[in-house]
């Protein structure tokens, strides 16, 4: 039963694949991009509006096998130490929490296919240090921030 089951999984999943990504490989993409990919897959966070005030909500819905495989791929590139998908969800898990942090990664995993088959270029990884390469003196202020909140007296001299 389980193997008929994950023949359906994959049928399903790449008959999804075949119909919606082949016309962004044929130049024929919505007017969104990679947006209205990530729309039809449901990898986009919900948003709710009441009153003036906004508030978050659940995701939109997709197709559930792109959606089911995504959320692998990103939980797998979350917990890898030198990526640059790696370092992005240490980051946003810390302020938004694991579960908000794997779909904005599964967003970023669907955006940058279709980055890739739009533009027939392979995946470039920033690295993992791409951050601290962004912004050294942030780097800097959050390494002694951290330092003598475990109660070290920070001082520092510019290496020769």
């Amino acid at each position: 039963m389980a193997d008929r089951t994950w023949a359906l999984q994959t049928h399903d999943l790449h008959g999804w694949t075949s119909r919606h990504l082949q016309g962004y490989r044929d130049g024929m993409e919505d007017q969104l991009g990679a947006l209205g990919l990530a729309l039809k897959a449901g990898v986009t966070p919900g948003h709710y509006q009441s009153a003036g005030k906004a508030s978050s909500s659940r995701t939109g819905s997709g197709n559930r096998w792109l959606t089911a495989v995504l959320g692998l791929a990103a939980l797998s590139a979350g917990r890898s130490k030198y990526t640059y998908l790696g370092a992005r969800y240490r980051r946003l898990a810390l302020r938004i929490g694991g579960q908000r942090a794997n779909v904005a990664l599964q967003h970023d995993i669907l955006t940058a296919v279709w980055h890739m088959l739009k533009y027939d270029q392979p995946y470039r990884d920033p690295g993992g240090d791409y951050y601290e390469r962004k912004d050294p003196e942030g780097a800097r202020r959050r390494a002694v921030g951290q330092l003598r909140r475990l109660g070290f007296h920070v001082e520092l001299t510019e290496a020769a």
